[in-house]
Parts: C-alpha cells; structure tokens; sequence
C-alpha cells in the first residue's frame, strides 16, 4: 500500500496507494465534527509545511543551489495540492 519511489539523484520517497488516502478520507468523514476538526488540522499543518519548505528552498536557491530545482521537481505535486489545499 506504500510504494518507495527512487529518484534519479539517489533519494527515494513514499508514494501512498490511491486507496490508502480514500480509506483515510471515509474514516475523517465517519467521525463526524471530529472527522473535519482533524482534516482542517491536516490540511493547515500540510500548508504550513510546505510554505516553510517553499522559503528555505527560495533561500538556497538564492545562493546558486541549483539542486533545488530538483528538490522542486520532485515536490511539485504536493506543492500544487498545498496551494489548492490553502485556497
């Protein structure tokens, strides 16, 4: 249910099965008023991570680390979602 992901540079990450996140998903709305206090907790920490990450990343990159670009490649779906996530 969990996929490793192994970048070209090296790194690898977890991919999280469809079906994992949707069973997850029907647990928070079981739960009620309890269910969408703990997704708007989810969805504000998911937001605030990812605008930390966007500023120590723009800092680097600031400095000529190119590897950034990279690190921006591979987090640009979670990004995307972070701004849909945050509107």
């Amino acid at each position: 249910m969990v996929e490793v992901v192994v970048s070209p540079a090296g790194g690898s990450r977890y991919r999280l099965h469809e079906l994992v996140r949707l069973y997850g998903a029907s647990q928070l709305r079981s739960m009620g008023l309890a269910g969408a206090a703990a997704g708007r907790e989810w969805r504000r920490r998911f937001v605030l991570y990812f605008t930390e990450w966007l500023c120590t990343q723009s800092e680097l990159f600031r400095v000529e680390d190119l590897s950034v670009l990279q690190s921006f490649d591979q987090e640009r779906h979670n990004i995307e979602h972070a701004i849909v996530v945050a509107e």
